[in-house]
């Protein structure tokens, strides 16, 4: 009697299973997807799952890695199509939040290293970064900002020592290098002085070291060196970045993506 009890609860387990599988991935007479869709890897775990509604995704998807693991979860809007992500590495930990609109990013974005520092935050408009780009250290100090206006550099650039001094500050204008570019040593003296015209080294530039001595001096003509005065013969062993350093979070959205 055990036996079939037994028996009859795992058919009716069975029945049950399959009736919820046969209610998953439906099409109406239009071939609109409706209701609860599922998709898996090969190995049979769960690729994604959510719910359609006239073929419309609606509520929150959630994507998955062949172990099992979550990978994004997309909240859809009930009014409009925003969406609201947030990706994840493999340890589980999220990996950067955003949002999509018609599937191109906008409004600010964060995002995180494995440990849950922040690692960066700025704004997107139709897809291209506007506003300021923050980046940071683990310690959680600013990095570096830079302004940019439809994805290209434009307006103030300013990068820092973790200490929270300046190490760099200059003016970007439409994704170039235009006016004073001055740069700091650790404690504080100055690096360099320099001017940029259309991302090329125009007029004086000079170079001091940490005790403020002058290293050289130069004079540029639109990026042709026309004289040069060296007064301290010194190998460069720390070369001042002439950019932003590059966006890491462009591949963080394509692994969460793909």
């Amino acid at each position: 009697m055990k036996i079939l009890l037994l028996l009859h609860i795992a058919i009716v387990s069975l029945i049950s299973v399959d009736g919820v599988y046969a209610q998953m991935n439906q099409r109406d007479a239009s071939g609109r997807r409706q209701g609860q869709w599922q998709a898996n890897h090969p190995n049979g775990r769960i690729r994604y799952s959510g719910q359609f509604v006239d073929d419309r995704p609606v509520g929150t998807f959630r994507h998955f890695n062949p172990n099992g693991t979550p990978r994004v979860n997309l909240l859809h809007s009930a009014n409009n199509d925003t969406v609201f992500a947030e990706f994840f590495y493999p340890n589980g930990k999220t990996m950067g939040t955003g949002q999509f609109l018609n599937q191109q990013r906008t409004g600010q974005w964060s995002f995180f290293a494995e440990n849950g520092a922040k690692l960066s935050v700025n704004s997107y408009v139709d897809g291209q970064v506007h506003g300021t780009y923050t980046t940071f250290y683990p310690s959680g100090r600013i990095a570096e900002t830079i302004e940019y206006q439809m994805g290209l550099k434009n307006g103030q650039w300013r990068k820092y020592f973790e200490s929270g001094t300046l190490r760099i500050e200059a003016t970007y204008k439409m994704d170039k290098l235009h006016g004073f570019f001055n740069a700091w040593h650790s404690n504080g003296r100055q690096l360099m002085i320099a001017e940029y015209h259309n991302d090329l080294p125009h007029n004086r530039k000079v170079y001091f070291t940490e005790n403020g001595e002058t290293i050289k001096e130069q004079f540029f003509q639109m990026g042709v060196l026309m004289n040069e005065t060296i007064y301290i013969d010194l190998i460069d062993e720390n070369p001042i970045p002439l950019a932003p350093g590059n966006d890491p979070n462009l591949d963080l959205i394509r692994r969460g993506l793909q």
